[in-house]
């Protein structure tokens, strides 16, 4: 998962509260979550804190509801993954034109309010009232959930997660400060057409990294398809692996097209893969074995931090000390050069020739017979 995709969720979360069912209606919120205990001075120890507390947990439901929904549905739409990710880039794109203004969907602009009737807040009637308020304002805010569910299938439940924390923050700010900032919120009630451009824009942003990200993806993938026909193809028509430049675990920087006139052996793996995890120490050892990528041939592997459930680069780097590894691991942060590649399992070993064409390619684990056997065939 990119850190632009969490910043543009969380950006996309704190737009949603400044929506105008969101805003104008402030005062009343504050107003049912107050208590009537006029002793209590310390904001944190007021019923207003604890009923707001209460109140942005229940709004919390809701949208880890409707997260856990969407990412139900992840796994039976794995195979279309990319294609959905383009269509969904297309969708945000268009929402974002409708929250500037530019297009106009009626059922978008529909607020469903609901209404919880107490004479006395407390913690359970303010989380009620969370989780059943948020659901009349999810069409309000539809766009931006939207294009952050529609994100989740195809990146992160974590994105949920960060926009519903963009959402609920400024409810404990404005709570805690309310007095101190009537002047700000006037301010944004008077400039909201301002702010839905901005929101319309962030959303255009989203969409347009999730189309750009997709079209990687599939040019990869025909890449991918080209090489796949057969190791014969391969070697008549002389398929070149992309080049890259990528530093490993020591910072030392390695571009593929440096290796030419050897042998390359490419992995591509996870930290996560049991098949990956067992596959490494016989890389490792045919590193050594061949000379440390000072001879003829070069064991090369990639891992991507900050992608799907793999950890960031310092917690790869981390493993590979505690394991003793000293092959050259390449931090492709993001999985960019994974995209081009067009892994779809992990592992992913690559076979490339000296002249720097592939000569084929095997996803899942492999024993240490049949890659001496793959490098030998090469050399023969």
């Amino acid at each position: 998962m990119e850190v632009l995709g969490i910043i543009i969720v969380l950006i996309e979360g704190i737009l949603s509260f400044f929506s105008p069912c969101i805003i104008p209606l402030l005062p009343i919120y504050l107003g049912i979550l107050s208590t009537s205990d006029s002793e209590e001075k310390l904001f944190h120890k007021s019923g207003l804190f604890k009923n707001t507390i209460a109140f942005v947990l229940g709004i919390s439901t809701t949208f880890i509801l409707l997260g856990l929904s969407f990412q139900s549905l992840s796994s039976l739409l794995a195979k279309y993954q990319n294609t959905i990710t383009l269509v969904g880039g297309i969708i945000i794109v268009i929402m974002g034109l409708f929250y500037m203004g530019v297009l106009k969907i009626p059922f978008l602009n529909q607020e469903k309010r609901m209404h919880i009737q107490t004479k006395r807040m407390n913690i359970l009637s303010a989380y009620l009232l969370g989780f059943t308020f948020s659901f009349g304002w999810t069409p309000c805010i539809g766009p931006m959930l939207a294009s952050v569910l529609m994100m989740s299938i195809t990146q992160s439940f974590v994105l949920i997660v960060v926009y519903t924390m963009g959402f609920i923050i400024p409810f404990m700010i404005v709570a805690l400060f309310y007095n101190r900032l009537l002047h700000f919120l006037t301010w944004i009630k008077c400039n909201m057409d301002k702010i839905k451009l901005v929101g319309g824009a962030v959303l255009i942003i989203s969409g347009a990294v999730m189309i750009w990200g997709s079209m990687n993806v599939l040019n990869a993938e025909s890449i991918e398809n080209q090489t796949n026909t057969s190791e014969e193809t391969s070697a008549e028509e002389g398929i070149k692996a992309i080049d890259f430049e990528l530093k490993d675990q020591f910072g030392k920087i390695h571009q593929l097209s440096d290796y030419k006139g050897k042998i390359v052996y490419l992995t591509f793996w996870t930290t996560w893969c049991k098949n990956c995890v067992a596959e490494l120490p016989i890389l490792n050892q045919l590193y050594e074995e061949y000379g440390f990528n000072e001879d003829d041939v070069a064991i090369l592997t990639i891992a991507s931090p900050n992608v799907g459930r793999e950890g960031d680069e310092e917690y790869i780097k981390s493993f590979i000390e505690q394991n003793g590894y000293t092959l050259p691991v390449l931090m492709d942060d993001g999985g960019m050069i994974a995209s081009y590649y067009g892994i779809q399992a992990i592992p992913t070993n690559f076979v490339i020739k000296p002249d720097g064409t592939v000569l084929g390619y095997i996803p899942g684990r492999v024993g240490e017979e049949t890659i001496r056997k793959l490098i030998e065939e090469v050399k023969e």
